[in-house]
């Protein structure tokens, strides 16, 4: 399995260390049968994003960027998907070193091929939460990444007992 990160998805493995996107991260390190890697182009993108929308992520980052491997993107790859010409060149890294994932948070450009491996080049294009979601039979230690809500007892207006789902707050 070789699994190549979009910029939104390094980005958010920097900004939260405990989330899905940095499980991933650590997945590639604990598992030899998977490669995680990345290109030169969405890692100019992730560190961008974090320089001007959350810095104290930097220190995070270049720690994971350490910890997967970066390949050099080139214009002459051809992308097999109409994309815009920002996310093409990406895109197109991963389909010509043979990523059998892509993981990307951008639903709005990608969301059409998601999932579609036939007419990708063979690239399965899915969230963070779809590839644990299809991968948790084969590496148990993914489902490990799933939030686990606690059902808490809530009184309505009324006097009666509702549950509800979600983080108990203080």
């Amino acid at each position: 399995m070789r699994v190549f990160l979009d910029a939104n998805i390094l980005f958010a493995a920097a900004h939260n260390p405990k989330g899905n996107a940095a499980k991933i991260v650590r997945f590639g390190g604990e598992n030899h049968s998977a490669s995680i890697f990345t290109c030169d182009l969405a890692v100019e993108e992730a560190r961008r994003n974090l320089k001007s929308k959350f810095q104290g992520g930097i220190f995070e980052f270049e720690k994971i960027i350490e910890k997967i491997l970066v390949v050099k993107s080139h214009p002459d790859f051809p992308c097999p998907i109409a994309l815009n010409k920002k996310d093409a060149p990406i895109f197109a890294a991963a389909v010509h070193f043979h990523a059998t994932h892509f993981l990307t948070g951008d639903i709005k450009d990608f969301g059409p091929h998601m999932n579609q491996p036939k007419k990708t080049s063979g690239v399965s294009i899915q969230t963070v939460r779809e590839f644990i979601n299809t991968n948790q039979d084969d590496y148990p230690f993914l489902s490990a990444a799933q939030e686990k809500r606690r059902v808490y007892g809530i009184k309505t207006s009324d006097g009666n007992l509702t549950k509800s789902k979600g983080r108990h707050r203080k």
